[in-house]
């Protein structure tokens, strides 16, 4: 999965796992047989598509291993990449997918207080976080409960008005995302991105230019990714046009040593100086 930088919004469109039929044994882990009630999902479905496992968490068991295990490998890794890239504590910076709070816990740790948000699909998961990882580690006096949100969409003007952000992330989100949906993602961070601030996100390449169309195998991860189906790929170019349809300028990060191979990409304001400070050919982490 590789790194992007950029900004936008609308409602997710993605492929609903049929958990009776999935045959592919991760889809029916991912899936987890346990379901929102049915005025929740419809009201989920209605606001925000047909988009991944999340309609089918009713309860968090074990929330580190929902949002994908290896939760202190990754969660330091996401860390140190914004320390990389200029993160300091005085920065506010808002988590668009923030799940359980992997990378949360830690962001929480480093930022000054009051300098997190959240948003996040999931109710059960963002009540999971904060009672399970930032209560008892006693960070609840440097995050205030009302910066974690539930959200159907990217919604961060709304929701926190008036806030604007340094740093915006995203790890593992537009992964699961239509390009319309990618789209909208960059819409609604445009509006909330403070004067040279930078939005990180992640997304998986296809494999080469001829492999665009078809199902593509990533390693390390052994990931399945599809041109239109969850989990998504998606070119550079792609991603690209819509950062510049939206007046910012996108920088693709080679590797980030993600365990699954996401690309990191980074987009920003175009009235910034990133590409100056940071050199035309982006970043390259290593």
């Amino acid at each position: 999965m590789w790194w992007i930088v950029v900004s936008v919004l609308y409602a997710a469109r993605g492929r609903e796992i049929d958990v009776e039929k999935a045959t592919d044994k991760s889809e029916g882990e991912r899936a987890r047989r346990v379901l929102y009630d049915e005025a929740t999902t419809k009201r989920l479905r209605f606001e925000a598509g047909r988009q991944s496992h999340y309609y089918n968490l009713a309860n968090v068991s074990d929330h580190r291993s929902y949002v994908g295990g290896a939760w202190e490998k990754i969660g330091k890794l996401q860390l140190d990449f914004l320390v990389q890239v200029g993160l300091r504590p005085s920065h506010k910076l808002l988590d668009l997918g923030c799940g359980a709070l992997r990378g949360g816990v830690r962001y929480v740790k480093y930022l000054n207080a009051n300098n997190y948000y959240g948003l996040d699909l999931s109710q059960h998961l963002l009540d999971a976080g904060y009672n399970k990882e930032i209560v008892p580690a006693h960070l609840n006096t440097k995050l205030p409960r009302e910066h974690l949100v539930e959200a159907a969409g990217f919604e961060a003007a709304d929701r926190f008005p008036g806030v604007k952000f340094d740093f915006v992330i995203s790890v593992s989100v537009w992964t699961h995302l239509t390009i319309d949906s990618i789209n909208a993602c960059l819409a609604q961070v445009r509006k909330v991105l403070a004067r040279g601030g930078a939005y990180y996100t992640t997304i998986f390449e296809p494999n080469s230019d001829a492999d665009v169309g078809k199902a593509n195998r990533h390693t390390p991860g052994n990931v399945v990714t599809y041109p239109r189906q969850d989990p998504f790929h998606y070119t550079i170019s792609v991603i690209d046009e819509l950062a510049q349809t939206n007046g910012l300028v996108l920088t693709h990060i080679n590797h980030w040593n993600h365990p699954k191979a996401k690309r990191p990409a980074h987009a920003q304001n175009h009235v910034t100086p990133f590409i100056e400070r940071h050199g035309a050919s982006g970043l390259l982490i290593n």
